[in-house]
């Protein structure tokens, strides 16, 4: 359906120019340069249109708007309105062809790198995916876009019955997936028409727009796949004719094995954290017991392995505000004695008063 597309514009592109080149030819004296030229013009733009991918039909397709627009100016000159119908002409000519080129940039769709569009052709009603790099509204309509990049999800399954009596609780699977061919995505999956509509209600989407969300087919997705990893888990647990008991002595070697490198791992890395916070704590110990040292001497303490030991274990206690053992009995030799205060004399009168 591209390539119809491609050589539909290929051939109103040739169509333009030939009649752009066939209008100048007419009108323009007739001379052999003039007829060289329209015939090489016209020979190249068609080797160029057939061989060429769709940026090479751009290209080809300005250049022959801008030969439409000297066929214009011929046209316009050769009227009797002289050089401003030479003006005026290819002005409305070129107000033509903007319009012509915005209506069709606004209806085209261009098919991005991770989602595909499912498109149904309005003449022949075929239903055909959407090559790239366009797709043009007014051939064609886009049904679905479908979701090309990877999906992932986690199906939880409970409950599980067993051929040996002993059912298994609950067994998540995890599970990756990405669409390859989303015509049969479309086609072939499980209760579409139901199951999309009901999601679109819950949505509150009309199912025509619900189909050209990505988001939507997420979902879509998302629960078919969830009924068929339900479905495969239970009818392989339940098929499997070797009880967990059995299962369990199969595969015991293996499962020692892996408890045992993790508990190795897991002590090496209790071993070497008590290893650094030992290490903290000598270093933080050495520290306080050079600083009590420090502040003993600053004290006027005399320094003996008794009084360090004491010192230390005071400070470990929280009871050093309350242990002054460890000051000096004596003031230091540095420090002067104080003289006693003399006594007043009146009271020495009375005292010697009082003597018999």
């Amino acid at each position: 359906m591209q390539d119809r597309l491609k050589n539909t514009a290929n051939e109103v592109v040739m169509a333009l120019l030939f009649a752009s080149l066939l209008v100048i030819f007419l009108i323009v004296p007739p001379s052999n340069l003039v007829t060289f030229l329209c015939v090489i013009t016209l020979a190249i733009s068609l080797i160029v249109a057939i061989t060429s991918d769709w940026q090479d039909l751009g290209v080809l397709a300005l250049f022959a708007g801008l030969v439409s627009l000297a066929a214009a100016y011929f046209v316009g000159r050769s009227l009797r309105f002289g050089s401003v119908g030479a003006i005026l002409l290819p002005l409305l000519w070129l107000g033509v062809l903007f319009l012509v080129y915005g209506w069709v940039v606004r209806r085209i769709i261009r098919v991005p790198d991770d989602r595909a569009f499912v498109v149904r052709n309005l003449y022949s009603r075929r239903i055909t995916v959407a090559p790239k790099p366009i797709v043009l509204p007014v051939v064609e309509r886009v049904i679905a876009t479908i979701p090309l990049y990877k999906l992932s999800q986690q199906v939880n399954v409970e409950k599980i019955n067993t051929r040996s009596g002993f059912n298994v609780d609950l067994i998540r699977v995890r599970i990756g997936y990405q669409v390859t061919d989303p015509l049969a995505l479309l086609v072939n999956i499980r209760n579409k028409e139901g199951e999309q509509s009901r999601l679109a209600k819950e949505r509150n989407q009309d199912l025509r727009v619900a189909r050209n969300d990505p988001t939507f087919w997420e979902t879509v997705l998302a629960r078919e796949l969830s009924h068929e990893v339900d479905d495969i888990v239970r009818k392989n647990i339940f098929e499997n004719k070797s009880s967990v008991i059995a299962t369990y002595d199969e595969q015991r070697e293996t499962l020692a094995t892996d408890v045992e490198e993790r508990a190795e791992h897991y002590s090496k890395l209790e071993a070497q954290r008590v290893k650094r916070v030992l290490e903290s704590q000598l270093e933080s110990e050495a520290q306080r017991v050079t600083a009590i040292i420090d502040a003993l001497r600053d004290a006027g303490v005399e320094i003996t392995p008794d009084v360090v030991i004491r010192a230390i274990r005071a400070t470990s206690d929280w009871m050093m505000e309350n242990d002054y053992t460890l000051l000096p009995s004596t003031p230091p030799a540095s420090l002067p004695s104080q003289p006693a205060a003399p006594r007043p004399a009146g009271d020495k009168k009375d005292n010697d008063a009082k003597k018999p």
